[in-house]
């Protein structure tokens, strides 16, 4: 298998188009089999959202048994959702925002500051 790098550029308004078109030769290449082959979260650089899934990663890393936890419901949820991506994403939804609180109160505290949003240091 062929590794492909991801190249971050500016967004761009014909991306959508270009993504929907895409999206649908892969669809029908598939013909309705379902297979997820590909998750990637996109944020505006130095946003919260970033920064709460970057916090969120760094937690997890450093919790083997928070990680095993979520990687369990994970399965659970991938085996009960029946391919239903909004059933499975408010499966995680309580267990997300609840470490999600406690990564940024453990980055607080390893910055020796505030728990309060923030934004990473240039290259970050």
């Amino acid at each position: 298998m062929q590794k492909r790098i991801l190249e971050v550029v500016d967004y761009d308004l014909q991306w959508v188009e270009s993504y929907l078109e895409e999206s649908l030769a892969i669809q029908q290449a598939l013909k309705g089999l379902n297979i997820r082959m590909h998750h990637i979260h996109a944020f505006n650089f130095d946003t919260s959202d970033v920064v709460r899934h970057i916090d969120f990663r760094d937690y997890l890393i450093a919790n083997q048994s928070v990680a095993a936890e979520y990687g369990a419901l994970k399965s659970e949820l991938a085996v009960t959702c029946n391919n239903d991506h909004d059933t499975y994403c408010d499966g995680k939804e309580e267990f997300v925002q609840h470490h999600e609180r406690k990564a940024l109160a453990w980055r607080a505290c390893k910055q020796g500051g505030s728990s309060e949003p923030h934004t990473r240091p240039a290259g970050l």
